[in-house]
């Protein structure tokens, strides 16, 4: 782990609260040592916290995305992203007749397959 990183908390009673599920924090710190347990500061988080409660955010999760923005699932699905939560790191797409919620930590953006700018998402 280390400065500019972005992480999400896991396994841990902090990461339960409404108000830190899933939320996509940035490292602070280099970390360092206290109590026998590796730490860091994380930006807006008050005081140092455990690395190991901590996952790392692939690029592919930091997407950019934008309302009324096309997307193609990998299973050929057409849609429009209809709602984006960067802070709780999911997008609704618009497939026509329902919508599906997708969480960016179980999908990855598909650079390769991309036709006409279309990002395409594909299943972990």
């Amino acid at each position: 782990m280390k400065l500019g990183d972005k992480v999400v908390m896991h396994s841990c009673f902090e990461a339960r609260k409404a108000t830190n599920k899933d939320k996509v924090w940035t490292v602070n710190s280099e970390p360092w040592e206290l109590y026998g347990s590796e730490v860091v500061m994380l930006d807006g988080y008050s005081g140092g916290f455990a690395t190991k409660f901590l996952r790392n955010v692939p690029e592919s999760e930091q997407a950019d995305f934008k309302r009324g923005a096309p997307v193609r699932l990998d299973n050929g699905d057409l849609g429009v992203i209809e709602r984006v939560s960067k802070k709780h790191v999911w997008a609704d797409i618009n497939l026509g007749k329902r919508t599906k919620r997708i969480p960016w930590g179980n999908f990855t953006l598909d650079t390769k397959s991309q036709s006409t700018g279309t990002p395409v998402f594909s299943t972990l």
